[in-house]
């Protein structure tokens, strides 16, 4: 008994099995008939009912969801492997992307073939590929929105390893308290801010192409952003947040408000072409649970505006 894939689980729960007995059978082999059917019917359902569970959408959509969920239906696109888990991914993106057929369209645009898939490695590509014969490698970036923040490779570090990313940044002393040691890691990056972003801008554009896939939430759109190679230790930078401040968390008991400034191109003394933002993120302890929550990490991500 194959079920069509056209028919559902109401199909098999409401509908009894259609036994065709002959009149010489006895009443024993039509119960063995039906007893068999019958257990059949129930593996069937078990089945459909373990397809449609691993296949159910994700109800909470993150931006690493929109992100690996975009790198399986690129692998899908061009028949290529892949390794991401399927209960990693949403099914309802899934569909709204390959319905949109941006992926198509840009690589069409740019004559960009996807070959191989290196995503799950965790490293700056995410993609393989030829254009016109030759490889080159790719890197894709997801946004929710149509506007939002970018993070270069490494644009997101731990307290510990910003100094392994940034070896001239001098490292605190043991002992050193957290507001205290993120007040100097601060005052490195506002003394040292074109050279930090010079490398930031290397990171981001760390491939032979960037594709951006954004307004995910909605319609989703893509475009290759191209390296606009600006010197940033030539422009003037305006920070709106110049001082390192940890304010009390009047939402958190005990807690503190987490750093974060935007930065802009300089317009005269004031704020121009908004670059990015920085975010020094904090751990703290739950009332709830008693435990620590968060990450220590500092954040930089370009604005995506910036480099259109």
């Amino acid at each position: 008994m194959d079920p069509s894939p056209n028919i559902g689980l109401k199909y098999f729960f409401n509908k009894f099995p259609n036994i065709m007995v002959r009149n010489d059978d006895s009443n024993l082999k039509k119960q063995i008939q039906i007893k068999f059917l019958k257990i059949k019917l129930k593996k069937i359902q078990k089945k459909i009912i373990t397809l449609q569970n691993s296949m159910k959408p994700t109800t909470i959509i993150t931006n690493e969801t929109i992100g690996i969920t975009a790198e399986s239906v690129a692998c899908l696109i061009f028949n290529i492997q892949c390794d991401l888990e399927e209960n990693r991914l949403s099914m309802k993106f899934s569909d709204k992307l390959l319905n949109s057929g941006v992926i198509e369209d840009i690589c069409s645009k740019n004559n960009l073939i996807l070959t191989e898939h290196i995503g799950k490695e965790n490293k700056k590509t995410d993609f393989y590929g030829l254009v016109e014969g030759k490889k080159v490698s790719v890197s894709l970036k997801t946004l929710k929105k149509n506007d939002g923040k970018i993070c270069p490779q490494g644009g997101q570090p731990t307290y510990v390893s910003f100094h392994k990313y940034h070896p001239e940044c001098p490292v605190p002393a043991y002992g050193t308290g957290r507001f205290f040691a993120n007040t100097m890691r601060w005052k490195w990056i506002k003394d040292n801010i074109g050279f930090f972003l010079n490398r930031m801008q290397e990171r981001l554009f760390c491939c032979d192409y960037l594709m951006l896939i954004y307004n995910c939430d909605k319609s989703p759109k893509c475009e290759m952003l191209k390296n606009k190679n600006i010197d940033f230790t030539k422009l003037k930078i305006h920070i709106k947040n110049p001082v390192y401040m940890e304010k009390p968390d009047k939402t958190k008991k005990g807690g503190v408000c987490e750093f974060s400034t935007t930065i802009y191109v300089d317009s005269g003394g004031y704020a121009g072409n908004p670059i990015g933002e920085f975010q020094f993120h904090t751990k703290d302890i739950c009332p709830n649970t008693g435990k620590m929550r968060g990450r220590e990490v500092i954040k930089f991500r370009f604005y995506n505006t910036f480099y259109n």
